[in-house]
C-alpha cells in the first residue's frame, strides 16, 4: 500500500508528491505483490551495484542517494551483503525532503556509523544541487523518486547530479511508472 504524507508548502514548494510504497510492512506480512517486489527488486540492485562498483575500482566509495525516502538501498546493502562495508563505502550522502526520514536515524543508528551515512533534508526542486563537493561521487543513486517530480524541475536535478559526480561515475536511476501504469514520466 502507498501513503501519502502530505508536507506543509514551506517543506514542499512545489508540491513534489510525498508518497511512500510500505515495502517493509508488506515484506514482514508476506503481502509480497508484484509491485513490492519490483520496488525491492531496485533496491537490491542499488545495493549489488555499489558493491561491484567498489571491487571494479578497488576502493571504497562516495555514494550519493537523491530521494532516499527509508533509506531502503542502504538498508539492504548493510544487512544483505556479507561483505565489510568499509571496502565497499567511504561516505554515503542521503537526501529527501521529508522531514519524517530523519527517524531512520533512531531506527537503524550502527546503519550510520557503518556506512558513514549522512542524511540531509533537502527539496531537489528548489536546490537541485547535492550538498557533496563537485566531482566527488562515485555513485549515485535514485529510485523511486523522478516520477514525484513536477517535470521543470527533472532537468536541473540531472545536471547537478552529474556535476557532483566524477568522469566516469555511474548513476542509476530507477522509476516504477516506465510501463506507463501510473502517470507519465515528467521528462
Amino acid at each position: 500500500m502507498s501513503i501519502r504524507r502530505p508536507l506543509s508548502a514551506a517543506q514542499n514548494p512545489h508540491g513534489c508528491k510525498n508518497t511512500r510504497l510500505e515495502t517493509s510492512t508488506a515484506s514482514a506480512q508476506g503481502n509480497l505483490r508484484p509491485d513490492i517486489v519490483a520496488h525491492l527488486s531496485r533496491y537490491s540492485r542499488g545495493a549489488q551495484l555499489l558493491v561491484e562498483e567498489a571491487r571494479r575500482l578497488r576502493r571504497p566509495l562516495r555514494v550519493l542517494e537523491l530521494g532516499c525516502g527509508e533509506l531502503h538501498v542502504a538498508r539492504v546493502l548493510n544487512k544483505a551483503y556479507q561483505v565489510r562495508k568499509a571496502t565497499v563505502v567511504a561516505r554515503y550522502d542521503a537526501l529527501d525532503l521529508d522531514p519524517a526520514v530523519l527517524r531512520t536515524r533512531d531506527e537503524f543508528p550502527s546503519m550510520f556509523k557503518t556506512l558513514n551515512l549522512h542524511l540531509h533534508l533537502q527539496d531537489l526542486t528548489t536546490h537541485p544541487r547535492p550538498p557533496v563537493p563537485g566531482g566527488s561521487v562515485d555513485v549515485a543513486i535514485s529510485t523511486e523518486g523522478v516520477e514525484h517530480m513536477p517535470p521543470e524541475f527533472v532537468e536541473p536535478w540531472l545536471r547537478e547530479t552529474a556535476a557532483a559526480m566524477r568522469p566516469g561515475a555511474v548513476f542509476m536511476l530507477s522509476t516504477p511508472n516506465a510501463d506507463g501504469s501510473n502517470e507519465a514520466l515528467p521528462l
